[in-house]
C-alpha cells in the first residue's frame, strides 16, 4: 500500500467531533518543541498509519534530499556539456530539480 497521493495542503486545525479524542488518531509530533505537526486519521486505519509514516520520513530526510538536489543541479549546470545529443533530457532534468528545490524551500 502507498501513501495518499498529493497535492497536500496545510490548514488550520479545528476540533471536530471526529477529532475530539486525539489519542485515538495517528499524530506526527515535533519532539524537540513538543508540538503537534499533523493528524492523519484514526489510529486503527491502516492508510492513516501509512500517511503518518510518510510524513515523518519526509520531514526527517528533507535537508538531505534538498542538499542532494542542489548538488545534482550544480553538477548538471557545470559538468554536463550541451550538444551531446541529450540536451532535451538534460533540460527536463534541470527543470525537475529546480522545481523540487523551489517546493522544498517553500517558493511555489
Amino acid at each position: 500500500m502507498e501513501h495518499t497521493r498529493g497535492p497536500w495542503s496545510v490548514g488550520i486545525y479545528e476540533a471536530t467531533e471526529s477529532f475530539k479524542n486525539i489519542e485515538q488518531h495517528s499524530c506526527i509530533c515535533d519532539h524537540d518543541n513538543y508540538g503537534l505537526i499533523a493528524i492523519c486519521g484514526p489510529v486503527e486505519d491502516k492508510q492513516s498509519q501509512i500517511d503518518a509514516a510518510f510524513i515523518v520520513h519526509a520531514c526527517n530526510c528533507h535537508d538531505e534530499l534538498l542538499a542532494a538536489c542542489k548538488r545534482a543541479l550544480s553538477f548538471l549546470h557545470i559538468d554536463v556539456p550541451l550538444g551531446t545529443g541529450n540536451d532535451h533530457e538534460l533540460m527536463q532534468c534541470q527543470i525537475a530539480l529546480q522545481s523540487a528545490i523551489a517546493k522544498a524551500e517553500g517558493k511555489t
